[in-house]
């Protein structure tokens, strides 16, 4: 079985095929995971900006215009940064 390559996926998954966004999720949740592991999160903060973010990927996949893998960690950081400074603010 060969793999299929993110951009790949991203085309499918905007086309509506919802096994091709699962997949990404799947494959990229660890990523999102240890990628949020670098800020000063709780664990229940990082579970949770976890599925935020995926969720957010999820919904905005047709805005990927670089590779994957660098929107995934701009939206990574974008929500993680949102967060942060809410948390301050409060």
């Amino acid at each position: 079985m060969t793999s299929v390559d993110d951009e790949e996926l991203v085309r499918q998954s905007v086309a509506g095929d919802e096994v091709a966004l699962a997949m990404l999720v799947r494959r990229h949740r660890g990523a999102v995971n240890r990628h949020l592991g670098r800020y000063p999160l709780t664990p229940v903060e990082r579970e949770s900006l976890t599925e935020d973010t995926l969720q957010t990927m999820a919904a905005t996949l047709n805005t990927c215009t670089a590779s994957f893998a660098t929107w995934m960690y701009r939206v990574t950081a974008t929500r993680v940064l949102r967060h942060l400074r809410a948390r301050n603010a409060a």
